[in-house]
């Protein structure tokens, strides 16, 4: 694999290249602006604001968010119908698997010792359900995500306005005759 042409960077041992990092889209950006609220992801140092209180109840359903974001990213699922794809993609893998692990069943009553191979197709399809409830759960919780963005850059465009509106009021102020 060629590196294109482009910046290089120092690292402690050797050079890396450094390429552009990929824009995100769709529900990848929205999930990485929503944990970008929540607190999880962000600049190091830089004062924030107060997140509303909703937004902060949110905080405690982070580890779910994550999972999701994960599985958002590693499939490159931008939009609500690359989402519903992607289920029914794993839907049809976790049927093709349930058959094949249905076969191992039947050899393991003729006698065969096949339990290594049903423990391992069985961990698959455990990993397959996984990845299916975290869609199901993706597409549930996606208009309530949503909407917690939007309340929030419409707190935070509040909350600007108000300090503009100070920084005015100070600057207005006439000076008293003494």
């Amino acid at each position: 694999m060629t590196l294109a042409p482009g910046k290089r960077c120092t690292i402690k041992r050797g050079v890396m290249d450094h390429r552009p990092c990929q824009k995100l889209h769709g529900i990848r950006a929205l999930y990485v602006r929503y944990l970008y609220i929540l607190g999880v992801i962000g600049v190091q140092g830089q004062r924030r604001r107060p997140v509303p209180f909703n937004v902060r109840a949110e905080v405690r359903r982070l580890d779910r968010y994550k999972e999701q974001f994960r599985l958002l990213h590693n499939y490159h699922v931008e939009t609500t119908d690359q989402l519903s794809m992607l289920r029914d993609a794993l839907q049809t893998n976790m049927d093709a698997e349930i058959e094949a692990r249905r076969g191992l069943y039947r050899r393991k009553r003729r006698g065969e010792d096949v339990d290594g191979e049903i423990a391992l197709a069985n961990k698959s399809i455990w990993a397959v359900r996984k990845e299916i409830r975290v869609c199901d759960r993706i597409a549930a919780e996606l208009p309530g995500i949503r909407e917690q963005v939007e309340e929030y850059t419409q707190s935070q465009k509040v909350a600007k306005n108000i300090e503009k509106g100070k920084s005015k009021h100070r600057e207005r102020r006439p000076f008293s005759r003494a």
